[in-house]
């Protein structure tokens, strides 16, 4: 019993000897005497805590309580911290977190080497701000600045205890901004297991990387089912390259390019190539999905777009270029893609967002023209050249050695900006020239040159301004051979007779006057704080502005002279248009907070503008030309434009042209729309064009066949954008021919957006085809 008391005074003593002998030792210099402690790395950490005890003469350290260590914008925190002070090791305890860099972690226990970052976390939880993923995991290992390795992983991007949908995982590799890897996976929504693959990789990068984007997949009724699947590539900061590979079971496949190229400010490249080797030929119109009208097939089975666009300087000079590439093996090839992942769709927003400038429409001719610049302080000087394809010819239709297409191989411009003539003198200048070879592999070629100067006088009498100005277009001919094929040509296809130069003068005038009148209202909302948000018409404001122009070009004979272009045979012109614009605005006076209190936010609106004009063409009223076909109608419509906007969540447009002769509208186009923030819109347009609504355009040609008859148009459109909650949407557009009763385009769609999801089929029905789509997004996994 002596012996056993004995034993228990010794460890008694000893124990607490020692806690004893751990407070009695000084601290470190590196303690502060705000109880803070600054470790010894290049970067330091600086550690606050409770209590910061000392032992083993200052080698390890221990925080107890509300334990902190901040270093820049990363922390740690714990409820308790034991740092050794020699290898920079901290072992933290108790409701652990940490955040480094812009990811966080989560943990009941972790180690950390602070000068490496690198360390290992029980029970822990890691959030990626970046790509907004969360992940969860039994024991994460840290591996450097950027890396984890997680075992027992959970995977996700939604919020919330639980989630839409999850990855269940073996094993995780991970690395921020770059890819996580799971191994043994099983996805699940909402808990439930859907689906085992052994391996999955998935983006954790918030800059460009390499890797698969995310597929489009859906059924056309002429293409049959198609899957597109991109693999995005990065050259370099400023350099990419995107594959497709695209499967179409009733075509073959389809692999595609596309490269992008931003190098310096100025110096773009986009090009574009698709190639297909068709399964199916067109050999008749019956068989043509497309055009069935057209009376051209397409027997060719090597399919293929090749576009590009390009701008920049040249060798770094003042000279600048432009060019745009477009051409295509085929006349059906762009229309009948024109939906796919890498179709007409894509290609004209991805010009349009780099370069600002589209190309042709899907059923015309092909444009390659590409010219080099410099603009100087009065001009600028332009060379090139300009290739049009038409895709129609060869591969089964009429050959190319008919091809009447007119190249510009090469043309140069000079454009003189406008100017005084005299100092201090109001007359002003501008002027055009050009010259270029014209050729065509069927028809009349040669060059040709033309200079279009303009002498204009601005006038300001009292409230009435304007404008004077007299030009003339002097072009002439040279070294013309071929045959002229031109149906506006009454030599036929015989050689090219005639005038070697044309002269044709102009003369136009313009002007309007204004007067207005302002109504003021009493403003009733005071700016104070019950008031802000509140908005209220304070003021309306009604401009009337009559207007008046004459235009005058001599009619010239221009029968003889060789035909290119449609410029090359000008119409004379003798008219006089008048016009009335009715403008009322609105001023609005909005209560809102500013920096230094509340105020007034004033803000303007124009609700209606309505204008009515018509006019006389002299011209027309002494035509000789068909009268006994066409008769002489010189007064023009009366033409109504109206928009009308009396709320901000409805429109409505108009633009209607009444004729005198016929007493009824020969053209409309009308449309309204209905919107609201939360719940959608839903827009309808109409829109009617009588037979020859336009015939005044053609009837000084001096062959009737040449007035071709325009057709009658009579369409509606409504769309619906339906807002159902905040995750459901709904779309839907349908055109209608009025005449027939048909639909002959037809959208419908439905979207539902989670925080992590996104999912949207649409069906379409058009004169090409009948397809379904859908596509499924999960939000944080797109590459």
């Amino acid at each position: 019993m002596l012996c056993f008391f004995r034993y228990v005074v010794i460890i008694f003593a000893f124990f607490f000897g020692a806690a004893a002998n751990a407070q009695a030792v000084e601290l470190p210099d590196s303690i502060a005497s705000d109880g803070s402690l600054v470790t010894k790395d290049e970067l330091p950490w600086k550690i606050y805590a409770d209590s910061l005890v000392s032992v083993n003469d200052g080698v390890v350290i221990e925080g107890r309580g509300n334990v902190l260590l901040v270093r820049g914008d990363d922390y740690l925190k714990a409820d308790f911290a034991r740092l050794y002070t020699n290898t920079e090791w901290i072992l933290l305890q108790g409701n652990v977190y940490a955040k480094l860099g812009t990811d966080e972690v989560e943990a009941k226990e972790a180690e950390f080497d602070l000068t490496n970052s690198t360390g290992w976390l029980k029970d822990a939880k890691l959030f990626l701000a970046g790509p907004h993923m969360y992940f969860k995991s039994d024991e994460i290992y840290k591996k450097g600045e950027s890396r984890y390795s997680l075992l027992k992983a959970t995977a996700t991007t939604c919020d919330g205890s639980v989630p839409l949908w999850k990855i269940e995982a073996k094993e995780a590799d991970l690395e921020v901004d770059s890819y996580a890897h799971f191994f043994d996976v099983i996805f699940n929504i909402k808990d439930k297991g859907v689906a085992y693959v052994p391996y999955f990789v998935a983006p954790t990068k918030t800059t460009r990387q390499s890797g698969l984007l995310l597929p489009n997949y859906g059924y056309s009724s002429t293409q049959g089912f198609y899957y597109t699947q991109p693999y995005f590539h990065v050259i370099d900061q400023s350099r990419d390259l995107t594959v497709y590979g695209t499967v179409l079971t009733e075509k073959g496949f389809m692999p595609s390019l596309e490269y992008r190229s931003h190098t310096k400010e100025n110096e773009k490249l986009w090009a574009m190539v698709d190639f297909l080797y068709d399964d199916t030929r067109v050999l008749s119109e019956g068989q043509d999905s497309v055009d069935q009208t057209d009376g051209k097939i397409r027997p060719n089975r090597t399919r293929y777009w090749l576009r590009a666009m390009g701008s920049g300087d040249i060798f770094e000079s003042r000279w600048n270029y432009k060019y745009n590439l477009d051409y295509v093996s085929d006349q059906n090839f762009i229309r009948e893609f024109s939906n796919r992942m890498t179709g007409f769709d894509y290609t004209r927003d991805n010009s349009y967002s780099m370069f600002g400038r589209n190309f042709a429409e899907a059923d015309e001719n092909r444009v390659t023209q590409g010219f080099a610049y410099r603009n100087y302080e009065k001009f600028y000087l332009t060379a090139g050249m300009k290739y049009t394809q038409d895709p129609s010819f060869g591969h089964g239709n009429l050959s190319h050695k008919y091809d009447t297409t007119v190249q510009h191989l090469p043309e140069f411009g000079l454009y003189w900006n406008r100017d005084k003539i005299v100092e201090n003198f109001p007359l002003e200048w501008n002027m055009q020239a050009n010259m270029g070879y014209y050729y065509r592999r069927f028809g009349t070629k040669g060059a040709k040159a033309e200079l279009y100067p303009e002498v204009a006088y601005p006038v300001s009498l009292g409230f009435v301004r304007g404008e004077v100005a007299g030009r003339a277009r002097g072009t002439a001919y040279t070294g013309i051979s071929g045959k002229d094929t031109s149906l506006l040509n009454d030599l036929g296809s015989g050689e090219q007779q005639g005038s070697d130069t044309r002269f044709i003068p102009e003369f136009r005038s313009s002007f309007y006057a204004q007067a207005d009148r302002i109504w003021q209202f009493e403003q009733e909302n005071a700016p104070v704080q019950e008031n802000v948000g509140k908005r209220e018409m304070v003021a309306l404001k009604h401009t009337v502005q009559p207007r008046i122009a004459y235009e005058w070009i001599e009619h010239v004979d221009q029968e003889g002279n060789p035909f290119f272009t449609i410029e090359d045979r000008l119409q004379g012109k003798n008219d006089l248009i008048v016009r009335l614009d009715n403008i009322l605005t609105a001023k609005y006076s909005s209560v809102v907070r500013q920096k230094d209190g509340i105020g007034n936010n004033y803000s303007y609106r124009d609700f209606i503008n309505l204008s009515v004009s018509t006019g006389f063409d002299f011209k027309e009223d002494s035509r000789e030309k068909h009268v006994e076909v066409y008769e002489r109608r010189p007064w023009h419509d009366l033409r109504t434009r109206l928009d009308f906007k009396p709320l901000k969540w409805i429109n409505f447009h108009g633009d209607a042209y009444y004729s005198f002769y016929d007493g009824k509208l020969n053209r409309v186009d009308v449309g309204s729309t209905l919107f609201h923030n939360t719940y959608g819109s839903f827009r309808t347009s109409y829109s009617q064009r009588e037979p020859n609504y336009n015939y005044r355009r053609f009837v000084n040609y001096d062959n009737v066949n040449d007035i071709v008859p325009s057709g009658k148009i009579n369409v509606i459109t409504n769309t619906l954008s339906l807002k159902a909650s905040p995750e459901l949407s709904l779309y839907i557009m349908e055109r209608t021919n009025l005449d027939t009763g048909k639909s002959y385009e037809r959208v419908a769609g439905v979207g539902y957006k989670h925080q992590c999801l996104y999912l949207y089929g649409e069906y379409t029905k058009d004169q090409i085809e009948e397809r379904f789509s859908l596509n499924i997004e999960f939000l944080g996994l797109g590459f």
